[in-house]
């Protein structure tokens, strides 16, 4: 990634969180910014579900349409507001500096992901009630998308969540190429350093995104499997 397009396409930068010459007159703190950026992001993944599901009573057809043009305006809006405002350009120098690690660390994972989701399909659609679905007449998009996907999606749904806090925490070689000074550096080097009360800190931070993500996953259940009630 470094070499295709930091060094022979020269696109992005190859490290570091931000430029230095762009940063050098600007009194506003970087922290800020990027608080900014996921405020941003948490705004819309909202506008997204309430989307979702203010549309989940009308046709197929209809759905489709509803979704992807409020998926337009919404990602059109968030660039409209960004590049009229007078800190666009920071923000946008942030978001350069994360593309690449980003990826990096996305792609890592996504493999293993990808071929946990074509298992569980396979698994899903040997299923009692996928055959009666498809005695019902349902057109084979239906079966596969509602049915199988639906309950397919569950073991890949927790391996994701448990998996961030990690993802997190555990970018050790991902964060030393980038200089992305992170968890996965502090805690390398409390190790390396015998700076026992540093790891314990680093580790029960760890701990606690750990038991926080399965709990996310618990209560994610009872809205992505059906036959799942909390009373």
């Amino acid at each position: 990634m470094i070499y295709l397009f930091g060094i022979e396409l020269n696109l992005l930068p190859i490290g570091k969180f931000l430029d230095p010459s762009i940063w050098r007159e600007v009194s506003m703190d970087a922290n800020t910014i990027f608080y900014y950026l996921i405020l941003t992001v948490l705004i819309s993944i909202v506008l997204f579900l309430l989307l979702h599901v203010l549309t989940r009573k009308t046709s197929l057809t209809m759905r489709k349409l509803i979704r992807f043009g409020g998926f337009i305006a919404i990602i059109g809006g968030i660039i409209l507001f960004w590049n009229h405002s007078p800190i666009g350009f920071l923000a946008g120098d942030i978001v350069k500096h994360m593309i690449l690690p980003v990826l990096v660390s996305t792609l890592v994972s996504f493999a293993g992901t990808m071929l946990l989701m074509r298992n569980t399909m396979l698994e899903t659609l040997r299923e009692d009630y996928i055959m009666a679905a498809r005695a019902k007449g349902l057109s084979e998009a239906v079966v596969r998308d509602k049915h199988a996907a639906r309950n397919a999606f569950l073991p890949v749904f927790t391996n994701l969540i448990i998996g961030i806090p990690f993802a997190l925490s555990g970018g050790i070689i991902t964060e030393t190429i980038f200089s992305w000074p992170g968890m996965g550096l502090t805690l390398l080097q409390a190790v390396n350093l015998e700076d026992i009360p540093l790891a314990m800190g680093t580790l029960s931070f760890v701990g606690v995104l750990a038991l926080t993500a399965h709990l996310i996953a618990d209560l994610a259940y009872a809205f992505l499997d059906p036959r799942i009630r909390y009373q």
